[in-house]
């Protein structure tokens, strides 16, 4: 009798977890846990400058939404709102609602819309930089200025896109342009809270930013990146 129950008891594991794995889901690898892909420009006063404008973008015509390389529609567009100023340029910026994560690899790309003969920043920074400050110069941020003037590559106008990503792992920033890696090995501080932030300089810029999780730049190229003429370390 006793080995027939141990027998049965048996039978009753291995039915229980043949039942367990058919009825549970797959498991699935996330390989970009480190993206924020419901991310968005904060309206909130003491993230916005209250000189650039917030909307969605262009919803996507149903023939192309399976193209679409952006997030559902949210706030992911800013334009400035006020003329440029002789004297000064007029730095105006806003962070995005979710910071970066702390593990994986973040990235997020920004397409120049308008640009004009003045700079776009494109980068991350702590939300102590005032919001009439360029992100870039001030302590704790990161960015790519669209003139040159910190990275040495100028963003032409229209139509280029500029990314900007961070392995969390080794703490080194990246920046692409129009898909391809631009710069790369950077030392960033990833302990701080850092924010997406874009900073505009002159009335009717605009930019339109993606979240992911489809980019122009394919995340899989950094695991293929060589050492040559870049600094990125694994």
């Amino acid at each position: 009798m006793g080995t027939v129950l141990y027998l049965a008891a048996i039978c009753f594991v291995v039915a229980a977890i043949q039942l367990k794995t058919d009825a549970s889901p797959p498991e699935t690898s996330n390989e970009n846990s480190g993206l924020t892909t419901d991310n968005q420009w904060d309206s909130d006063a003491a993230a916005c400058h209250e000189d650039l404008k917030l909307s969605e973008r262009q919803v996507t015509p149903p023939a192309k939404r399976k193209k679409a390389t952006h997030s559902e529609p949210k706030q992911l567009v800013v334009e400035h709102t006020r003329e440029y100023s002789s004297s000064k340029l007029l730095y105006r910026s806003v962070f995005a609602v979710e910071q970066i994560p702390k593990s994986g690899i973040f990235y997020y790309e920004v397409k120049i819309k308008m640009k004009g003969c003045l700079d776009v920043y494109i980068g991350l920074a702590t939300k102590q930089m005032e919001l009439n400050e360029g992100v870039g110069p001030p302590k704790d941020t990161y960015a790519y200025d669209s003139s040159g003037i910190i990275w040495g590559h100028e963003v032409k106008g229209c139509g280029q896109v500029v990314g900007c990503g961070v392995n969390l792992k080794n703490g080194k920033i990246f920046y692409t342009l129009d898909g391809e890696i631009l710069i790369a090995g950077l030392s960033v501080d990833a302990n701080l809270p850092l924010f997406p932030c874009v900073t505009l300089t002159n009335k009717g810029q605009k930019i339109e930013a993606n979240f992911g999780p489809d980019f122009l730049f394919k995340l899989e190229k950094l695991k293929n990146l060589k050492l040559k003429n870049l600094k990125l370390k694994n």
